[in-house]
């Protein structure tokens, strides 16, 4: 397994684990904080499936 996909799917895991978080706290701002920031680095994250 190469490094780039390897990294790109421990950010993944990261992201879900904050988002869990925020969706725990009962904060909307929180969880839109999350998602805005995905949007942002989204080129570190893996590929969205549909």
């Amino acid at each position: 397994m190469q490094a780039e996909p390897a990294f790109r799917s421990s950010n993944g895991l990261a992201v879900l684990a904050f988002q869990h978080l925020a969706i725990l706290t009962g904060k909307p701002k929180l969880q839109n904080d999350v998602i805005a920031v995905c949007a942002t680095y989204s080129g570190c994250l893996p590929a969205r499936r549909t």
